[in-house]
């Protein structure tokens, strides 16, 4: 493999970068399509700007291990052992790594991402559209129909055989594709007319995932849901059929259905019973179609929804947070302009947003409590100390201007 690109991200140093993309919202950065792989790498990205947010496979380019070890500790379990396979542990038997990002715009033959978890300078193996339909787990429709009869219907409904009396959606089958999934949990994907959205690991809404199409609604659900109707109606029409011959004495009322149709976003529904059920009037007789949207079972390790350790809370100085005030996207002063991060504000969020997870590692904790803790974001170097549920800022300088850092570049 070669790679097709390169990651410029604010996060150039291992110490403070999130451990998953969701930690940290701001965290920007951009990939460039290599111009040995296409000699016009522009033409490679036609049309995904369709897509909010996308799949990016790269490597772990600053690994240092000299062997991988089958159980690992990862920070969240506070020294536990666990199989590495599942972890998202970085030290694999191949350094490949998988993240969600948020695909802000593009720009000829490079991206300009969000919410990354990548260090500055990773090679790029490949890029993959996110969509909801093929990389979340599958869901199934199924309706059964029960009778329910009319007192004195009961010999007229005799003679109709189950299959006619009852009615089963056929599943509609979603293309295999070659999909990975990276997130600590799995969304779930509607096929109704609401706006899908992601769901993190402790339960929160994440974000909206907008994909090509009909407003509020994709060109997949759209067909879903219209293949969705015409089965439903082709056993209504069957049903009708059936009463009509058995009931010889008297003719059948007509079998009533709505099927609503707006122009303003594309939607198809049913209109249902506050008990979720259709009722379909045939005769004197009337059917009942339970409609259910059962989800594929998803689980995750307790320690992922409920770690053993809490999160912590953030603080600054004083002093730190006068510091942290020189910096701004617009400052003459290149030391102190900031290249990936907005404002000063959007750094200071930034900072409490990986403090909150504590970054450090297993040992650092254990063994280093009471060190000072270093990293840095964009332009910005922090220095901070941590108290058993509490993390302080004591300082805040241009990475330019601290001396180990730029000796061991």
């Amino acid at each position: 493999m070669r790679p097709i690109g390169v990651v410029s991200s604010l996060f150039t140093y291992k110490n403070g970068t999130p451990r998953q993309p969701s930690v940290c919202d701001t965290a920007r950065g951009s990939i460039t399509i290599s111009k040995d792989v296409f000699n016009t790498p522009e033409h490679s990205l036609d049309g995904i700007q369709q897509y909010s947010h996308i799949w990016i496979i790269f490597e772990f380019h600053k690994n240092n291990n000299q062997y991988t070890k089958a159980k690992v500790r990862p920070p969240r379990l506070d020294g536990r052992r666990v199989g590495l396979f599942s972890t998202r542990s970085p030290y694999r038997p191949n350094p490949i790594g998988l993240t969600l990002a948020k695909l802000e715009s593009v720009e000829g033959a490079k991206l300009h991402i969000s919410g990354i978890d990548i260090l500055d300078g990773s090679p790029v193996l490949d890029i993959k559209p996110y969509i909801p339909s093929y990389d979340c787990p599958a869901m199934s429709s199924t309706t059964s129909v029960t009778p329910t009869v009319a007192s004195g219907d009961n010999d007229r409904l005799s003679d109709l055989s189950d299959d006619q009396v009852s009615d089963t959606d056929a599943d509609v089958g979603l293309e295999d594709q070659d999909s990975h999934k990276s997130v600590d949990d799995d969304p779930r994907t509607s096929l109704n007319d609401q706006e899908q959205t992601q769901t993190c690991d402790d339960g929160q809404e994440h974000c909206s995932v907008e994909t090509g199409g009909a407003v509020g609604c994709t060109k997949l659900q759209m067909d879903i849901q219209t293949e969705f109707v015409k089965d439903k109606q082709t056993v209504v029409n069957q049903i009708k059929e059936s009463a009509t011959a058995s009931f010889t004495d008297k003719p059948a009322t007509s079998i009533t259905t709505e099927v609503t149709s707006s122009s303003t976003n594309h939607d198809i529904s049913y209109t249902k019973s506050s008990q979720n059920a259709e009722r379909i009037a045939i005769g004197t007789a009337e059917c009942e179609s339970e409609s259910s949207v059962p989800v594929c079972p998803i689980k995750t390790a307790d320690w992922v929804n409920k770690p053993p350790i809490d999160k912590l809370t953030v603080r600054f100085t004083l002093t730190a947070e006068q510091q942290l005030t020189n910096f701004s996207k617009s400052t003459d002063d290149l030391d102190h302009r900031l290249e990936f991060l907005e404002s000063c504000e959007e750094a200071r969020s930034a900072i409490c947003q990986i403090l909150t997870e504590d970054p450090r590692s297993v040992y650092r904790r254990r063994n280093c409590s009471d060190s000072l803790y270093f990293f840095a974001v964009d332009k910005v170097h922090v220095t901070c100390w941590f108290d058993e549920h509490m993390v302080e800022v004591v300082r805040i300088k241009p990475v330019s201007q601290v001396k180990h850092l730029q000796t061991n570049k």
